[in-house]
C-alpha cells in the first residue's frame, strides 16, 4: 500500500501563473453562447453568458467567472483551464491501487493530481485537494510541471506510464492530453481515474492519447448519484465507459458501495446487467468498501455481506470477474479462471502474491485470460 511520494503540494519560487505566463495549453475549449442573454448593462449592452461544455454541468459564465470545478474560467471571451501545469500531487503508485487489476499487473505508474473536481462527493477521500476552492495564491505555491517533465520523470523512475488520478483529469484536459501525447512520443501509457463526467467531445480527445480507464460508477439511478456525489444524468458517465470500450481503450469499474445511499440491490442489480449488455463479461466490477470521512463520518464502513452481496449479484448477471476492495485479504481479491475456477493471479491489497498464467492462459485448464501484462 505504501507509496513513494516524489511530492505532494510542493512549492517552486519560479512558479508563475496567469495570462502571459505560456502555461496554458494550445487546446481552447468551445464556449456556446447561452440562448438566455444577461441584463443590459449601464451602457445598454447585454452581458453575454457562455456555456463550458467541458462536462455536462454546462457551468453559465460571464468574462471572469469560474466554474463549478473551479478549475474552469472564461477570460478574454475563451473558456480556459487556470491550473494547467499545476500539479498537486505526484506519487509512484501500481496498477493495483487504482484499481487495475487487468491491466498492467504490478507496473508502477507516475501518478498526477491536480486540484478540483466538477463533482461534491461528500465522503471525498481527496477533498484537500479535490473540493479546493482553488485560490490564486494556492496556485502559486505549487509546482509548475511541463508536459515533457513529467514524461522524464516516470521514465527516470522506471514506471511504464503517467496516470492522472486524485482529482477528476476530465477538468483540466488541455494539461492531461499534452501529457499524453508527450508520453505516446516517449513509448509510454497513459491511464485516467476518472469519474466519466465528461462532454462527448472532451471525452473523445482524452480517449485519443488514453490506453485505459478506470470509471467510478456512483450508482445507476440519478436520484442515487445525486446523494452519492452531486451528479446529475449518471447516463452520460455510462455514455462514456461504451465509447471507450468501443474505440479499444481498456476500461474498468468500480462502485464504491456506502450504506444507506448506494447499496440498494436494485442499483447493484441495475449496474452489473448494464456491463454485461455494454461493456461485456469479461470487463473488470470492482465493489469497494466505504470508509467514513468527511460529510459520512456518521455511517459505517460497508458490511462485509453487503460486499459480498453485490458481488453474487455481478456474478449472477453474468459478469466473469467481480473484485471487492478495502477488504484485505478477502479471497475476492484474487483473478479466478472463469472456466475451472483455479486461482490465476493472487494479491493481498495492493500486491500480487502468485500468478498462476502462462502465455496468457490458466496454468491449469488452457483457458485465456484477459489481462493485459
Amino acid at each position: 500500500m505504501c507509496q513513494k511520494i516524489v511530492c505532494s503540494f510542493a512549492a517552486e519560487s519560479g512558479c508563475l501563473f496567469g495570462g502571459g505566463s505560456g502555461l496554458f495549453s494550445k487546446y481552447v475549449c468551445a464556449l456556446t453562447v447561452d440562448g438566455i442573454v444577461g441584463r443590459a448593462d449601464a451602457g445598454g449592452k447585454r452581458k453575454m453568458r457562455y456555456i463550458c461544455d467541458v462536462c455536462p454541468r454546462g457551468c453559465r459564465l460571464r468574462e471572469g467567472q469560474i466554474g463549478f470545478c473551479r478549475v474552469r474560467m472564461l477570460r478574454d471571451g475563451r473558456n480556459i483551464c487556470r491550473t494547467y501545469g499545476a500539479v498537486a500531487a505526484l506519487h509512484i503508485a501500481p496498477s493495483e491501487i487504482k484499481p487495475f487489476f487487468h491491466f498492467k499487473p504490478a507496473a508502477q505508474w507516475l501518478s498526477v493530481g491536480g486540484l478540483g473536481c466538477n463533482l461534491r462527493c461528500p465522503g471525498c477521500q481527496n477533498h484537500h485537494i479535490a473540493h479546493s476552492r482553488v485560490r490564486d495564491e494556492e496556485l502559486s505555491r505549487l509546482q509548475h510541471l511541463e508536459p515533457g517533465q513529467l514524461v522524464r520523470l516516470a521514465e527516470e523512475a522506471g514506471c511504464v506510464g503517467l496516470s492522472f488520478t486524485y482529482n477528476e483529469p476530465i477538468i483540466w484536459w488541455e494539461y492531461v492530453v499534452d501529457a499524453g501525447y508527450a508520453a505516446k512520443e516517449a513509448g509510454l501509457l497513459m491511464n485516467l481515474v476518472t469519474n466519466g463526467y465528461a462532454c462527448e467531445g472532451v471525452w473523445r480527445r482524452l480517449l485519443d492519447v488514453c490506453d485505459a480507464v478506470r470509471i467510478d460508477f456512483k450508482g445507476f439511478s440519478e436520484e442515487v448519484t445525486r446523494r452519492a456525489a452531486n451528479l446529475g444524468q449518471p447516463e452520460v458517465v455510462r455514455r462514456n465507459a461504451k465509447i471507450a470500450n468501443e474505440l479499444g481503450v481498456h476500461v474498468e469499474i468500480i462502485s464504491n458501495i456506502i450504506p444507506t445511499i448506494n447499496d440498494a440491490e436494485d442499483e447493484l442489480r441495475a449496474t452489473a446487467e448494464w456491463i454485461v449488455e455494454n461493456l461485456g463479461v469479461d470487463v473488470a466490477w470492482h465493489l469497494t468498501r466505504f470508509v467514513p470521512h468527511l460529510r459520512l463520518s456518521h455511517l459505517p464502513p460497508t458490511p462485509l455481506e453487503t460486499l459480498e452481496k453485490g458481488r453474487e449479484i455481478g456474478l449472477a448477471a453474468g459478469l466473469r470477474f467481480v473484485y471487492l476492495g478495502n477488504v484485505p485479504g478477502h479471497p475476492a481479491e484474487n483473478t479466478y479462471c472463469p472456466q475451472c475456477g483455479a486461482c490465476v493471479v493472487r494479491r493481498f491489497h495492493t500486491e500480487i502474491v502468485a500468478v498462476n498464467i502462462r502465455n496468457g492462459r490458466c496454468a491449469k485448464c488452457g483457458a485465456e485470460i484477459p489481462i493485459v501484462w
